[in-house]
């Protein structure tokens, strides 16, 4: 993902993420190379060996938070998760903009 993908993604100051991403580079868990499009950042083997190990343990938490609901209310979480997803990015634009010196 470019740098400034993640730093929409995240919802952080460009600053604040950009020192979060040279600390991960020097624990070694991801890497960072400059392309045209921006500064590329991916897992590194030692991150996504890591990466790999949460998603086991996250999955399983997930079954259990799940557990009881049929398809239909699964999907009508999923639905509503995604609607309050997107309405938090709406916000983030708009507070975005407000902080860069633009109008809303």
């Amino acid at each position: 993902m470019l740098q400034n993908e993640l730093v929409y993604t995240l919802g952080q100051d460009k600053a604040q993420t950009s020192r979060a991403v040279a600390e991960l580079v020097d624990a070694e868990l991801i890497t960072r190379e400059r392309t045209g499009s921006g500064m590329l950042i991916d897992l590194s083997s030692k991150g996504k060996s890591i990466f790999e190990s949460m998603s086991k343990l996250i999955l399983a938490r997930n079954t259990r938070l799940l557990a009881g609901l049929d398809k239909k209310e699964k999907e009508a979480l999923l639905r509503a998760l995604d609607r309050l997803t997107e309405n938090a990015r709406v916000l983030l634009d708009l507070e975005l903009r407000t902080t860069e010196g633009g109008t809303p």
